[in-house]
This record gives structure tokens, sequence and C-alpha cells, in this order.
């Protein structure tokens, strides 16, 4: 009796499980006129409630055993049904923030500028239609970040089972964005997410991360023995600002001076991981800017970042040293950059169609500009469209800060302006990926949320 009562318990947990997932699948395609979201969302419902339905199985059937026995299995079978639950309320509550008025114009918008980067890259290597977007979301961080999808945030982890996420958020096609509310940055912000997506072409744009490892090695012949590890291990982040640049132009430029000037004990730091020293990255993003025939960044032409390393005698001479040796590693690795061509396709600039016509002082980006801050009206559409549309926003946001006499309502009106044409300017149609394979259950992923108790 006791164990018949404790099955019950947990096969109602799993059910309602089922049934929430379900629910609010449901609810979410409704919200989902455009198709935006429906292959992460079908893979999630698919797979989640395949991975119940094997639950129920195995927690219904009647294996005679003693009660101690019955405690120890069903309370696995709960684990196993929480760590459900964790990962569908994981992602259900970064869809979800569309649902709230302070938010959902900006996720809107974000969805466009994260589109226009993604497909225009992944048509021009081949997949037509391209695989599901990166899903952005608004967390508390000083940056946006990008989320692989085999390395789980940390409340995700569960003591015990750190595999098993791995393993399944590797397999799901919901690659996500963190992306801080829009702060200081003010929508300016947006254009951030052309790096972020720049990870995600990279874990995702041919299988097993090939890329990635393409890329390494790359950068890594570039530094040829000048610390070629430490560049490799750099090389994430610095594709990622060729991503970013090559689709949004300088204003990617402007956003990340929040970030990377300052003081000399700033600049010059090289003890951040997979980011070289911010003296380096703005080196690295003015080489580029010239290469491509972007105009210099007004802030970068005035510091000039070659000569933030010359010698000095202040104390900082052996950080100063460090970081001019990897300046001068900056030309070589510009152009790996540049002449990367991800699994044999285009370059950076290739994939992503760039024009440097509209980034010119009095290009399209700029008349745009000026056009937001007039009020007038756009009527085009498409990818390139919403990324000029991004660039000319943040120009124009800076113009509107340098007003002196600007207030807090006039700055509002505008990012509420600019988030509504960004969503008025999308690509017509829906955007479901079109292999209809990827929202089927798997059945290695029921394996892993199923585990140990599907034995």
């Amino acid at each position: 009796m006791v164990s018949q009562a404790i099955r019950r318990a947990s096969l109602s947990w799993i059910a309602e499980t089922s049934r929430e997932v379900s629910a609010w699948s449901r609810m979410r395609r409704e919200r989902d006129p455009q198709g935006q979201h429906r292959t992460q969302l079908a893979s999630l419902e698919n797979t989640l409630c395949a991975a119940t339905a094997r639950l129920a199985d195995v927690a219904g059937a009647d294996r005679g055993r003693t009660t101690l026995d019955a405690y120890d299995f069903y309370r696995e079978i709960d684990r196993q049904t929480t760590l459900i639950r964790r990962i569908w309320r994981w992602f259900a509550d970064k869809y979800d923030q569309r649902d709230h008025p302070s938010r959902a114009g900006v996720l809107r918008a974000a969805d466009e500028v994260v589109w226009a980067v993604h497909a225009e890259v992944h048509r021009a290597a081949g997949a037509d239609p391209p695989p599901p977007a990166p899903l952005p979301y608004l967390e508390e961080v000083d940056a946006p970040e990008a989320v692989p999808r085999d390395e789980p945030s940390t409340e995700l982890r569960p003591d015990g089972f750190d595999d098993v996420l791995r393993s399944v958020l590797a397999r799901l096609p919901v690659p996500v964005v963190g992306l801080p509310p829009l702060g200081p940055a003010g929508p300016g912000a947006l254009v951030l997410l052309g790096h972020e997506v720049g990870h995600h072409l990279l874990y995702d744009l041919r299988p097993g991360r090939r890329v990635l490892a393409e890329l390494g090695e790359a950068v890594r012949v570039a530094a040829g023995d000048r610390e070629p590890a430490r560049w490799r291990a750099w090389s994430q982040e610095v594709f990622a600002d060729l991503v970013g640049l090559v689709a949004l132009g300088t204003p990617l430029i402007t956003s990340l001076l929040r970030y990377e000037m300052g003081t000399e004990d700033h600049l010059f730091d090289r003890g951040r991981g997979r980011y070289p020293a911010p003296a380096v990255r703005l080196a690295l993003l003015a080489e580029m800017s010239r290469r491509l025939g972007l105009p210099a960044h007004p802030t970068l032409e005035e510091s000039d970042p070659s000569g933030w390393a010359a010698p000095r005698d202040d104390g900082r001479e052996a950080r100063r040293t460090a970081v001019r040796d990897d300046m001068a590693q900056v030309p070589a690795i510009v152009s790996a950059l540049l002449d990367f061509r991800p699994d044999g396709d285009g370059t950076l600039p290739e994939l992503l169609d760039f024009d440097v016509q509209a980034h010119e002082r009095d290009g399209r980006i700029a008349t745009k500009a000026r056009h937001l801050l007039s009020g007038s009206l756009f009527a085009d559409s498409g990818l390139a469209e919403v990324r000029e549309l991004a660039s000319a926003g943040a120009l124009a946001w800076q113009r509107l800060l340098d007003r002196p006499d600007v207030g807090q309502g006039e700055l509002d009106a505008f990012t509420e302006t600019l988030c509504g044409r960004l969503v008025a300017a999308r690509e017509p149609g829906t955007r479901a990926a079109g292999n209809v394979a990827q929202t089927d259950a798997d059945a290695g992923l029921m394996d892993l949320l199923t585990a140990p108790v599907a034995r």
C-alpha cells in the first residue's frame, strides 16, 4: 500500500509536468503568428513531453518493490521530473519575457537584429531556410552574452546533472543570448547583438563546432611563435567582433567603448581570459575598420590605440611591453580573420553581404540616423534594412545624448520608436526551420532525461 501511494504521487507529478509543458507550448505558439520560434518550441515540447511519457511508463510499472526500495526508486523518478521542469522553466522564462509590456518592444526589436545577422550568414553558407536563430532575452548582466547550448547557465546545474544538462542542451536547437537592460547604452546596445550572434555562428554554422576549431587554428598560425595559445584563446571574441563590425559598422565600437575604454590600468589588463587586453581589442577593431574601409571611429582616431603602449617610465613598463607585443600581432591577426572562410564558405564580408557605401559618413546609415531624429518614416524591409536601421539608431542615440537640453521623456520616446521601426522593417514571412526532423523527439535525449531510472 505504501509503494502504491508513493507511485501515484510520482505519476501525478509527472502528469502535471507534461500538462504544463504542453499548455505553455500551445500558449506560446498562439502568441507567435509569424512562426518565429516555432521550431524551438516544437523541439522543447516534443522532447520534454516524450521524456515525461517515458518516466510515466517506468514509474507505473509494477516490479514488486519493497517499501524501502520504492522510496529509493521514486525519489529518483521525482529528481528526473524536477530536472525536466528546470530545463523547461529556464527556457520558458526567456520566452515569457515577451509578454511583459516593459520588455516586449525591446525583445521584438532584438529578435529582428539577431535574425538579420543570423539568417544572412546561414543563407549565404547554403542553409535555406536557416536553422533556428538565437533567442535574445533580458538579463541582469553588464554586457550581452551568448550562452552556448552545451555550457548551461549556473542556475541549470543541480548537483549530479552537469553532464546530462550539457548533453541535453547541446542537442536542443534553442541557442540563447542574454541582453542587459538597455540602460546607459540605450538602443545602441542592440548593435552588440551582432557580436553575440558571431559566437553562435562559430558553434552552429557547421556540425561538431568545426568552424570554431578551424578559426582557432587559423589565428594560432597567424600568431606564429608569439604566444599562439593565448591568441587561439582570444580567437572567439575577435571573430565575434568582426561579425558585429561587418554586420553593423562602427556603432559597434561606440557601444563597446563603455566596457573597454579607461585608464591604463584597465587598458593593459591581459588577465581577462577569452578577451585580449582592452587596448589590444580596440586596436584590433581599429585595424578591422581600416581594412574594411569603414570611417575611422572618432574616439579611437583621437586616442590612437597604437600609441598607448609606447615606452614610458611610469612603473607600468612590464605590462605595457606585453601589450606592445600583442599589438605588433594585430595586422597579421586581422588578415587571418578577414581571409578566414568558415568551413570553406565565403569570408565574413561576403557572407554578410557587406556594402561599405552604406557606412560612409554621408551614406545610407547616416541618412537613416538623420531621418530617425526628424521623425521621417521608412518603407523598406529586409535583413539589410534591419541591420542598417539598428546602426542608424545607435548613431542617432549618440546625437541625442549630445544635446544639452534632451530630456528623459524624449530619450524614452526615441527608444520606443526605434524598436517599433525595427520590427516594422522585419523580413516578411514565417521563420520556422524547414527541417521537420529537428522537432522530433530524440531517442538519445530521452535516454539522457530519464537516466538512470529507465535502465
